[in-house]
């Protein structure tokens, strides 16, 4: 524990904007991660939702019987289709493992700027 001098005040001071300081800047590059993140997956989904729809609209065809060639492009996003799904099925457990990641990624930092902005603040009111 600082001892009680007046000379301790500017110190304990300078430290707690400090602390401040990188809370705050965490916060903001956690939430601009976070929008980065967001924006990588809707341009993801996008190009999944275009191929599924393509491949999809291909076997309606084939299976009416209303084109009796495929474009050359069939067996390609055929191959993306199934790829994707075998991924979603292998990553199903992942994705809880992220969440939990994430939130931990922002709590427990934030907590312990939280309680070192408390020991510091007591330092303080001490040195008072």
């Amino acid at each position: 524990m600082p001892s009680t001098s007046a000379g301790v005040v500017p110190i304990l001071t300078i430290a707690f904007v400090l602390l401040l300081y990188w809370t705050i800047m965490f916060v903001l590059t956690w939430i601009h991660d976070d929008e980065i993140q967001k924006e990588r997956t809707i341009i993801l989904d996008a190009q999944v939702k275009s191929f599924t729809a393509r491949f999809e609209q291909m076997e309606k065809e084939r299976s009416e019987g209303t084109k009796t060639h495929y474009l050359p492009d069939y067996h390609p996003i055929k191959a993306m289709v199934e790829a994707h799904t075998k991924q979603q099925a292998r990553v199903g457990k992942a994705k809880l493992f992220v969440t939990i990641v994430r939130r931990m990624e922002l709590l427990v930092p934030l907590a312990l700027s939280f309680c070192a902005h408390l020991v510091l603040l007591r330092w303080a009111i001490d040195a008072l």
